[in-house]
Parts: structure tokens; C-alpha cells; sequence
């Protein structure tokens, strides 16, 4: 049985490695941002409902806080959420590798953010083409959440990936 890795570029597995407590106190404060986003940005519907007349613009703006209050609360309680899994003192935000084939089988290494995966090699897609205007792979199950990794990110192109792991389902 053969094993084929597909790994990141040197640049990323050479990231060095963070200190728990910095991301814990950056997560915090990003908490602490994302509320007084949200803060403001519901001064607008409070002004509106106490009978003033608001200009679009300014509704535009709400939205605009809103959306990104939302965004890095939801950002910030996931490393809160990856934190708690942490024993040591350092971490490393990034996996070692993108991912490996063995046998029938696709192995995800643990990351900061996500758990060890493995999947059936058999009912797994691979697509090579575009996404927001970048090359990347997507590897995808219907029983999944799909794996997305854009082309600058991996030693080989997202095509050579495809065709990899298309001879392995073969």
C-alpha cells in the first residue's frame, strides 16, 4: 500500500509556530471588535424607530458593520473553540500537510481549526478549476464538509492534484 501526501508549499510549513496565549488574547480582542461593530451599528435601526428619517447611506453602513461585526465574532469564538483542545504552550495554526492517500482512503492531518478527517476515497469528487477567480482543488462527499485548497497554496497544481487523486480512485 502506497501513501501519497499532498503537501503545502515550503512557505507555509515553514510558519512558526504561535504562543497559545497571543492567540488567546487576539481571539478575545477580536471579540471585543466585533461587539462594539455590532454596537454601532444597531445605533441606526434605533434612531429609525425613534421616528428620525435615516439616509441610505447610512443603512448601507449599518449593513456593512453588521456583516463584518458578525464576521469576526464568528471567527473569534472558532480560536476561542480550537483553544480549548490546546495543551501546549505553542501552536501551530496550519496543518503539516494538505492531505494524504492511502489505500481506499483520504486522511486530513489535525490543524488549530479542524479535527483528523478521513474519508472513502470511493464516492469522494475532486474538482480542478476556479474559485473567486483563483485556482484551487475541491475535494467534496455528499456526508462532508467540502475541502478547498487554492493552487498557491500546494506544491502541485490543482490539476496534477485531480489527477492524482483520480488515478488513486481508479
Amino acid at each position: 500500500m502506497t501513501t501519497t501526501r499532498i503537501e503545502f508549499t515550503q512557505a507555509l510549513r515553514s510558519a512558526p509556530p504561535r504562543s497559545a496565549t497571543r492567540v488567546r488574547r487576539q481571539a478575545v480582542f477580536a471579540c471585543t471588535v466585533g461587539a462594539v461593530l455590532v454596537a454601532i451599528a444597531l445605533v441606526v435601526p434605533v434612531i429609525a424607530f425613534l421616528g428620525h428619517r435615516v439616509p441610505a447611506d447610512l443603512w448601507f453602513g449599518f449593513a456593512l458593520l453588521t456583516f463584518g461585526g458578525i464576521l469576526i465574532l464568528t471567527n473569534a469564538a472558532r480560536n476561542l473553540r480550537a483553544l480549548r483542545r490546546v495543551t501546549a504552550p505553542e501552536v501551530r495554526l496550519g496543518a503539516p500537510y494538505a492531505f494524504e492517500i492511502s489505500g481506499s482512503s483520504i486522511h486530513f492531518p489535525e490543524s488549530f481549526n479542524q479535527r483528523p478527517e478521513t474519508w472513502p476515497l470511493a464516492g469522494t469528487t475532486v474538482v480542478a478549476g476556479r474559485w473567486l477567480g483563483l485556482r484551487a482543488v475541491t475535494l467534496s462527499r455528499e456526508d462532508r464538509k467540502a475541502r478547498r485548497y487554492l493552487g498557491m497554496v500546494l506544491e502541485l497544481s490543482p490539476e496534477r492534484v485531480a489527477d492524482i487523486v483520480g488515478a488513486a480512485q481508479k
